[in-house]
């Protein structure tokens, strides 16, 4: 996400949230912070922090990952300007038992972040170890029957679509591994590694200016059905 202020200061952090939380307002409301205060949150990805600090700010007990050390470096570094108690650790989700204890977690929490690696299916089974009976885990991942997949076909072709839309998943292009899956593909893959999908629901829409004249109730269906954002929210069996 873009910004105009130097990495790493208070400017830098408070224009990444603001961008973020505009940007995709979902993100509240599909991750409930509030609901968690006072239990213990695995966040896997957590990046530069912004959806780690929302759960620290609530009063959760908060353990985040990543594998990029400059990601968690500022991360780090943001909790501690905030004066946030988060355990920070670099780790790659789909090995996570072998760098965290495995223990149980009241959440796990990665949003748009396991599309990224290169086995996904190995790190969605990873996340069963820290689930217990009463645990809850929420995943984002890339939706393929999506507006922003149709334009990249439409601009790119067909041919090896799901290559080109890696390629072009990104604000910034070049990302060399981005799976993108229908609601059937990701439910599958999660029953696979032991879970129920409590709820799997389509957001974020890859607005363009024709979208903006649609009447609202169309709008939202068109959102729900052809959006970029497929958040899962899933138990154990």
């Amino acid at each position: 996400m873009r910004t105009q202020f130097a990495p790493g200061t208070k400017e830098f952090f408070d224009d990444i949230e603001k961008k973020r939380y505009i940007l995709e307002p979902h993100i509240q409301s599909f991750a409930d912070f509030p609901a968690w205060k006072g239990k213990k949150v695995l966040e896997i990805g957590c990046g530069l922090g912004t959806d780690t600090l929302q759960f620290a700010k609530v009063g959760a007990i908060v353990t985040a990952i990543d594998y990029s050390t400059s990601s968690l470096e500022l991360a780090d570094k943001r909790a501690k300007m905030y004066g946030l108690p988060v355990t920070f650790l670099h780790a790659d989700a789909e090995r996570l038992s072998e760098t965290l204890p495995k223990q149980t977690y009241d959440l796990v929490y990665s949003f748009g972040v396991l599309h990224h690696t290169s086995n996904p299916a190995r790190a969605y089974c990873e996340v069963v170890k820290y689930m217990g009976k009463d645990s809850t885990f929420k995943l984002m991942v890339y939706h393929a029957r999506s507006l922003k997949v149709f334009q990249v076909i439409m601009r790119h072709g067909p041919r090896n679509w799901r290559k080109k839309v890696a390629y072009h998943s990104e604000s910034k292009e070049g990302s060399p591994i981005t799976y993108v899956y229908t609601k059937t593909e990701i439910i599958g893959l999660l029953e696979q590694c032991g879970f129920n999908i409590d709820e799997a629901e389509i957001r974020y829409l890859w607005m363009r200016w024709y979208l903006k004249w649609m009447p609202g109730p169309l709008l939202r269906w068109f959102e729900r059905t052809f959006g970029w954002n497929l958040c899962i929210t899933a138990s154990l069996k």
